[in-house]
């Protein structure tokens, strides 16, 4: 069975004294759809950074100095939230010191970040021996690219520009939570190429080979008329006991060369025997040395 994430939707959102909003501000977020819309500066950036930042620990690159509330420097942010796992209902709650969660109805029990995050996206990390700060940040970004979409990223979607084509399909893999999975693709793809490369050498060595196998009959077929015709010269040899025709092909070619040998070694001694008969012959040095007399 393949590991998945549960599917995440918040229900009530309760934010206090996080960047442009100060006192308690309670928000029904139960509909299909929710439109807010405000002037700028009025805090409508903020309550996104705030579930951002109650799911994740962090609010994209800002430090916790900048997270609160502009007005109450001294009062500590805090963010609570009624959400949905797989339609079943949760409470969280973040503040500077504290990260605490729970079902419904039951008090919110303090956790650590990485038991959070292993809650909202355990799938997002196949790796179960991952370190846990590597596991948290990949599970980080999992969660901002399925839940979150900032202007930028918005603008780029819109874009129609051919260099931004691999933005838009990272954005979409964002979107639809499987930018682990092209992350992946990727990495294979790269691992794969030197290994089609070589094996398209093998290939082409194989076929190289096949040929040559295919020739291999007619070459056979070259040694059975050189075996035939050296046949035909043995048998053209003085007659031997037993008969030729009695003998194996190896047996008469053994003979053969040995016969061979025979009459090189009778070709020798004639040139000795000649070269002790001419000894200006000898002084030349001209042909093999004779034997000392």
């Amino acid at each position: 069975m393949i590991a998945r994430n549960p599917s995440l939707r918040l229900h009530k959102l309760t934010v206090s004294n996080f960047r442009g909003i100060g006192d308690r501000l309670p928000i029904d977020l139960s509909a299909r759809l929710t439109v807010i819309h405000a002037a700028n500066g009025t805090g409508k950036t903020s309550l996104c950074q705030a579930v951002e930042w109650l799911m994740t620990g962090k609010a994209g690159e800002l430090a916790y100095e900048d997270l609160r509330y502009r007005l109450r420097p001294d009062a500590e942010p805090h963010v609570e939230a009624s959400v949905l796992l797989d339609g079943e209902p949760w409470r969280l709650q973040r503040t500077r010191t504290s990260c605490r969660f729970g079902r419904e109805g039951e008090t919110p029990r303090s956790h650590s970040d990485t038991k959070l995050l292993e809650m909202l996206a355990p799938a997002a990390v196949e790796d179960r021996n991952k370190a846990p700060q590597t596991a948290n940040a990949v599970r980080t970004t999992w969660l901002r690219g399925t839940h979150f979409l900032d202007a930028t990223n918005l603008a780029v979607l819109l874009d129609s520009d051919k260099h931004s084509k691999t933005r838009r399909e990272e954005i979409f893999a964002d979107i639809l939570g499987i930018r682990r999975l092209l992350d992946a693709e990727d990495g294979i793809t790269r691992y794969l190429t030197p290994i089609r490369r070589a094996t398209s050498g093998l290939s082409r060595q194989i076929t190289e080979k096949e040929i040559a196998l295919a020739a291999i009959p007619e070459d056979g077929a070259a040694a059975d008329v050189a075996e035939r015709e050296l046949a035909a010269a043995l048998a053209q040899l003085p007659p031997m006991s037993p008969s030729p025709s009695q003998k194996t092909f190896e047996e008469r070619l053994a003979e053969a060369m040995s016969l061979h040998s025979h009459e090189d070694a009778k070709v020798g001694q004639q040139k000795v025997a000649l070269l002790k008969g001419c000894p200006s012959i000898r002084r030349t040095g001209v042909g093999p040395r004779p034997p000392s007399e």
